[in-house]
């Protein structure tokens, strides 16, 4: 299984001049941990929810910041073909929630945390015991 076959397409994304305080109600709104940070349609970085909590937490100006001030650099990406075990390996070693798809420098998906489990929890994918669906 690819990155292409299990990522979130189209992205939802932020231009970097975007409010702090925009970020975190589009993060809330969507139950997201992280945003891609998209200039000129090129992926320049990604905002966490802990980039958002280091910006000054509860600091009225701090909320009026645009999110370049605030966001996560450098940033990688993996191309559409990568495999999932690659990108499972990234998020554990790495420590990230999210890790955009790229085709060549153009952002077209995104791959969580959360589609990786819900790969694992589909009853169709084949167990280490190779029946479909089993456990143990």
């Amino acid at each position: 299984m690819k990155a292409r076959d299990i990522m979130t397409s189209p992205v939802i994304s932020v231009p970097p001049d975007v409010p702090i305080r925009e970020v975190a109600a589009l993060m809330v709104a969507h139950g997201f941990t992280a945003l891609p940070v998209v200039d000129d349609g090129r992926l320049v970085a990604i905002v966490t929810e802990s980039d958002l909590l280091r910006s000054r937490y509860g600091d009225q100006d701090a909320a009026d910041t645009p999110v370049r001030e605030a966001m996560s650099t450098p940033v990688y990406g993996v191309d559409p073909g990568a495999p999932v075990e690659l990108l499972a390996r990234v998020m554990v070693d790495d420590r990230v929630r999210c890790v955009p798809v790229l085709d060549g420098s153009r952002l077209v998906g995104v791959v969580t945390r959360r589609d990786l489990v819900r790969v694992m929890a589909r009853a169709d994918r084949p167990t280490a015991t190779g029946g479909a669906g089993e456990l143990g």
